[in-house]
């Protein structure tokens, strides 16, 4: 006798829901949810997704599995795909989701643990004065991504003082692929600024970390200026690669590009999420240092010490 899994007997109790309840209304090309039934709607919903995630656990890194709770496809609800066709969707789709999630997250950790490892007292907002030059505000929150609003100034997004190094450090998250598009061959009109903002937030991808040392408050960096295409270079960027991402010719020549383009003054730093993996690894250029770190915290104090 085969027992169906759990996430499919719950999958059996959202469809007799959706039958008992004619009001709702779900095809390929349409979802009407009465308000009224909605939150009933969404608890059965939210338990096949999460049964689904635990029959899937054997199969993903432990680590990984609390980010992919918000994974399931609307779409079989609709009938859009068939249950099988979902599942062999979701045998290559987690993983890959899993893992990119997991990069984002050890992202966002090792810049705050950098952060942390400054020992700041102190932290001021990046913003643009009456004239568009780059002052300092009160810090309200930290958002990696989050500048001031400019459609061709790229500027740091908020300034840490660090009690370790007796020095003003400002900090900047923007997007690798930002980074990449830095280089601007021609000028660009300014009509075709006008909508952009500078603040990418919002955005799930890779980002590149820019520290830059200040001696003085009044001479903060601006590090592009689309317009008069003017790169002003960090002290040093910090990218995050896993040990496979190191045995990569492709991903190795990504990263010497973004180090060509910024020419940071102390170089490249790479991050090493997973450094118990042992493949073959493509030597940085000279200009570029790996540290292998995973999750010791400990192992981060190198690159700060580049700032002393």
């Amino acid at each position: 006798m085969n027992i169906q899994p759990q996430w499919k007997q719950k999958y059996d109790v959202l469809k007799d829901y959706i039958r008992t309840n004619p009001e709702i209304h779900i095809d390929v090309s349409e979802v009407s949810i009465p308000e009224h039934l909605r939150d009933e709607f969404y608890k059965h919903f939210d338990e096949i997704r999460n049964l689904f995630i635990e029959s899937s656990y054997a199969s993903l890194p432990l680590e990984m599995d609390a980010l992919c709770r918000n994974y399931i496809r609307f779409e079989m609800v609709q009938g859009k795909i068939s249950v099988d066709d979902f599942e062999q969707m979701a045998d290559s789709d987690l993983t890959a989701t899993a893992a990119e999630l997991y990069r984002l997250g050890y992202e966002a950790w090792a810049a705050i643990t950098l952060i942390l490892s400054l020992e700041p007292d102190g932290a001021f907002e990046v913003g643009l004065d009456e004239d568009h030059e780059p002052s300092v505000l009160e810090l309200k929150e930290i958002a990696f991504g989050r500048q001031f609003h400019h459609p061709a100034k790229r500027i740091p997004e908020f300034i840490v003082h660090s009690k370790k190094l007796d020095r003003h450090i400002a900090v900047k998250m923007p997007l690798a692929r930002e980074v990449d598009a830095y280089y601007i061959p021609f000028e660009i009109p300014k009509r075709m600024l006008k909508y952009r903002t500078g603040d990418t937030s919002y955005a799930l991808d890779s980002r590149v970390m820019f520290l830059s040392i200040l001696q003085d408050l009044k001479e903060i960096p601006v590090f592009l200026d689309m317009h008069t295409r003017e790169i002003k270079s960090p002290d040093l960027t910090v990218e995050f690669l896993t040990q496979q991402d190191l045995a990569s010719p492709d991903e190795i020549g990504q990263v010497q590009k973004r180090v060509e383009i910024m020419k940071p003054r102390l170089g490249g730093s790479i991050v090493v999420m997973n450094p118990e993996a042992a493949p073959d690894m493509v030597k940085p250029a000279g200009n570029m240092h790996a540290f292998a770190v995973g999750l010791n915290p400990l192992k981060l104090q190198p690159i700060v010490d580049k700032l002393a």
